[in-house]
């Protein structure tokens, strides 16, 4: 552990930025990499990992097209999947470990508290480069153009996600996530993409001619999406058990907000919601509101573009409503003109005051945080106590829109100008924007540069007065510039910064300020020189494409993964057909019905159609017919029918008729000693291959099966003929609708079948028909211990 630190210390480097640093955290860290990137010393297989929750991490993540990037998250459980205590309720411990053993003790908000240890939570790795081998699959362009250049799909994902919102825009009333809605950009998106001539987006520009033909082809679906909501919310409504649950999860005074007047899908929904959303009392007026809301919206699709690929293109831009236009609405984008304007960033207390709520005020100086709770304050306007929730169909609070009044930048800025001068020093210093902080151990290579720079300038100023280039060759490739100000301080000593805690003696600690190469514009490429990491991903690692969330009535979700047959295997309803098959023949169920399993009739059963099965091999229980009215016509359609439990409805074609089947399958009797053993029949299951049939073309009377193609192709003819030798039997032909009749004394003679169709009276000989049907392509065999001889009889 001693010679692990020591070798920390020559390689760690700590860059601060802090709330004197205008800008996002997550964002101030994708625009370092992305300044590093492509410079002189950079390492193009960098190794990047970021910690959080949020979504757009993941968006940042792919924009910066590092591959080697990980994020770090906690597993997150779904309410209710948490790991409770049954005595407390709440989350993070067993009833073993619960302190409240009485279980009177409660959170203030009646919730499950989440209390688990920081070193007991559970963690996972969200990898790019995986995610990348997902989008590359899923973004497969069919008949493309032109070469894809998979780089720029990843640019046009991370654009299509801007329309189900996030921390600058709403989403679109069309797109839910939950509803699927990147799936069903993601396909829109691969199939528009040659009609709308190629790629949306070019290093964070939007070409808008591009997407306003792909959003108006997503709003296509838009009708379907709504219409479907109408009808969901009008089947919990007649639920009156979830509609009393659903009640009794939403709080009293937000049931009320959640009824839906706008109607979505019903004739003059747009009217109504733009009137009662966007609060428009003059119907004329709509249709002006409409066109802002529309230029604003991609104003801001624009905005967030940039942001993510080119830093801040404006300080001073917002969207300035509560809701988003409807995917329909977005037309004549091409002849918007979108103009930004840089701007300043606020100071750290402004900042405060245009994001805190007055109930935190006490974060704020004495005079900031009586211009938030004061009543007679001017900008008391901007925090109200209370304000409307509209739920917007959504379940709960917080998924709520919050309609808190937009706050007016010179309003604000105005105010707080006044009090500036009432802050104190260390206050001041607090409000101040400042550059970034380097911290390197003095035994850090780059330590050297840092101590030149304080022999070079023994009182730093306010501001750096000058900056020296930072030596690649002994920061591990980190470009930038170094300099000295107020904030940076070389002392052996360090206060500490909060009262009742000692300082830091001994400190071989330096810093310095941070600042990186200016503005560059960034390539939305690997870097020259990545080593690519190996897929990972194997065929049952991808998903099929889901059914569209409009699309799919069936009031379930599809299988999102379906597991690949094997050649050879039985699955789905031919292996449960199969597994009853076995289990009845092992049984032997008996004619007098003393043993009533699978099948048999019950006690309230008909009389009179119990019949007994006809002498012959176990297993033909069903193979012929009993009943005496059969037909003689090739209309007639046959009941279903049983081959040893491989159900069919379709009446059989014979080779001589028929000219036969593309493959044909049947079933060969086993001698089972040990009836008893069921999952060794099972397993023993086997197939064998024959020379096939040519293929030919199906008969008019597939009507008889219409759903069962895929499934049953491979049914095949029906069992064979019963040994000749069988005297005094009447039997009575096969299962396909066709009918035998041997005579009492039939003596092994061929029989004759008689077919009358639409061609006519025929006579086939079945013998020579039974010898055609020994062709067949694949022989189901069930293994036993002990092989039956083989009957001559039978082979005749």
């Amino acid at each position: 552990m001693y010679s692990w630190s020591y070798a920390l210390d020559d390689l760690l480097k700590v860059i601060l930025s802090d709330a004197n640093v205008p800008g996002e955290g997550e964002h101030k860290i994708m625009s370092y990499i992305r300044l590093q990137r492509n410079l002189p010393g950079f390492d193009p297989n960098t190794h990047h990992c970021l910690y959080g929750l949020d979504a757009d991490l993941i968006m940042l993540s792919l924009a910066t097209h590092e591959v080697h990037f990980s994020i770090l998250r906690e597993v997150i459980s779904m309410p209710g999947q948490q790991e409770k205590c049954f005595l407390c309720g709440q989350i993070g411990h067993f009833a073993a470990d619960c302190k409240d053993k009485s279980g009177e003790q409660t959170s203030e908000d009646g919730k499950a508290v989440d209390d688990t240890p920081i070193y007991k939570k559970k963690y996972q790795f969200l990898n790019i480069w995986i995610l990348r081998e997902y989008l590359e699959n899923d973004l497969e362009i069919p008949d493309p153009p032109f070469e894809i250049n998979f780089e720029r799909l990843v640019d046009d994902f991370v654009f299509l996600c801007f329309f189900v919102g996030n921390d600058f825009l709403p989403h679109m009333p069309t797109f839910e996530i939950r509803e699927g809605a990147i799936n069903l950009l993601m396909f829109v998106y691969k199939k528009e993409f040659a009609a709308m001539g190629g790629y949306l987006t070019d290093a964070g520009e939007v070409s808008l001619d591009r997407v306003e033909h792909f959003i108006q082809s997503v709003a296509i679906y838009e009708e379907q999406i709504f219409q479907k909501r109408a009808r969901i919310q009008q089947a919990v409504e007649n639920n009156e058990e979830l509609k009393l649950k659903m009640q009794k999860e939403t709080p009293e005074n937000l049931q009320s907000m959640s009824l839906d007047k706008v109607k979505l899908g019903e004739p003059g929904y747009k009217e109504r919601y733009y009137a009662e959303k966007f609060n428009i009392d003059e119907p004329k007026s709509i249709d002006d509101v409409r066109k802002d809301v529309v230029q604003k919206y991609v104003e801001g699709l624009c905005w967030i573009m940039r942001y993510y690929y080119q830093g801040v293109c404006s300080w001073q831009w917002f969207y300035p409503y509560h809701y988003a236009p409807f995917a329909s609405d977005l037309k004549g984008l091409a002849d918007l003109e979108i103009t930004f304007f840089l701007g300043q960033p606020f100071k750290p207390f402004d900042q405060l005051m245009g994001t805190l709520p007055a109930a935190s005020s006490n974060a704020l100086p004495e005079h900031y945080r009586a211009l938030m709770t004061d009543p007679a304050s001017p900008l008391s306007t901007f925090y109200p106590k209370d304000f409307e929730i509209d739920m917007n169909g959504k379940r709960y609070a917080w998924q709520g829109v919050a309609k808190l009044p937009f706050i007016d930048e010179r309003r604000l800025l105005a105010e707080t100008k006044k009090i500036e001068y009432t802050l104190t020093e260390e206050e001041k210093s607090r409000n101040k924007i400042m550059f970034d902080i380097i911290y390197v151990h003095d035994s850090h290579p780059l330590a050297a540069q840092v101590v030149l720079l304080y022999q070079m300038c023994p009182l730093p100023a306010e501001e750096p007065l000058f900056f020296i280039q930072i030596d690649t060759s002994v920061s591990n490739g980190m470009n930038g510039f170094l300099g000295l100000c107020e904030r940076n301080h070389c002392n052996t000593s360090v206060p500490a910064p909060v009262k009742g805690l000692s300082s830091v003696e001994k400190n071989r600690v330096l810093n310095a300020t941070y600042v990186n190469f200016q503005y560059h514009k960034h390539i939305p490429e690997p870097p020259e020189g990545v080593i690519m990491p190996a897929k990972v991903l194997k065929p049952q690692d991808i998903k099929p494409f889901p059914v569209l969330w409009h699309e799919d009535n069936n009031g379930r979700r599809q299988q999102a993964r379906e597991r690949p047959l094997l050649s050879g295997t039985l699955s789905g309803h031919v292996l449960g057909e199969a597994a009853h098959r076995l289990v009845k023949n092992s049984l032997q169920i008996k004619s007098n019905n003393t043993v009533r399993l699978l099948g048999a009739p019950g006690r309230n059963a008909a009389q009179g159609v119990n019949k007994p099965r006809p002498a012959g091999p176990l297993g033909y229980e069903r193979g012929f017919m009993e009943g005496k009215d059969y037909c003689r016509s090739s209309t007639y359609s046959p009941p279903s029918c049983n081959i040893q439990g491989f159900s069919n409805s379709r009446p059989f074609q014979f080779a001589s008729d028929f000219q036969g089947y593309s493959q044909n399958l049947r079933m060969q009797k086993s001698n089972f000693q040990d009836h008893g053993n069921i999952s060794t029949g099972i397993s023993n299951l086997t197939i064998e291959e024959r020379p096939r049939f040519q293929s030919h073309p199906r008969m008019p009377n597939d009507r008889y099966w219409p759903n069962h193609q895929q499934h049953i192709q491979n049914a095949g003819p029906p069992p064979p003929l019963p040994p000749i030798n069988w005297i005094g039997k009447q039997t009575r032909g096969y299962m396909d609708g066709f009918g035998i009749r041997l005579p009492m004394n039939w003596t092994g003679k061929q029989p004759t079948r008689v077919y009358v169709g639409r061609s006519g009276r025929q006579e086939i000989s079945t013998r020579s028909l039974y010898d055609k049907q020994q062709q067949i392509s694949k022989v189901y065999r069930i293994k036993s211990q002990t092989q039956e001889p083989t009957n001559s009889s039978n082979r005749q």
